[in-house]
């Protein structure tokens, strides 16, 4: 009976200081998932944007921001690191995005790692910004 309570001690304190808050502090990797959910798509009377050049833009501005050429990609660093330096480039990107016409969506980025999702914004046609 012993033997069981020290073997239930020991598994309690594995998996509480396994995930503890000094893990986020210690540089690892972190995967992150780039998604584009279009929710209608408009044509603006001056230009004709097909929709995969939109998509293909759109999602391009995304990726050169952060700098990397898929929509699953690694970055290495504290959790902290990571996603801020995520969350800037969106930031940054959404400006870009902000001249395009076209398409009404909303692009999120989700660390992977973690299950959280650390960018969502929703992009409205050009006319209406």
């Amino acid at each position: 009976m012993a033997a069981a309570v020290a073997l239930c001690c020991w598994a309690t304190m594995t998996v509480f200081t396994a995930c503890s808050e000094d893990d986020e502090n210690k540089p690892k990797e972190y995967t992150y998932q780039i998604s584009l959910s279009t929710v209608g798509y408009t044509w603006t009377d001056d230009e004709v944007v097909n929709y995969k050049e939109w998509y293909a833009a759109v999602m391009g501005a995304y990726m050169t921001a952060i700098g990397v050429t898929t929509e699953t990609f690694t970055l290495h660093g504290t959790l902290a690191e990571c996603d801020k330096k995520v969350l800037e480039a969106c930031q940054e990107a959404e400006k870009k995005v902000a001249t395009f016409g076209g398409g009404t969506a909303i692009i999120k980025v989700r660390n992977v790692t973690t299950s959280k999702m650390v960018y969502t914004y929703n992009i409205k046609p050009a006319s209406n910004v």
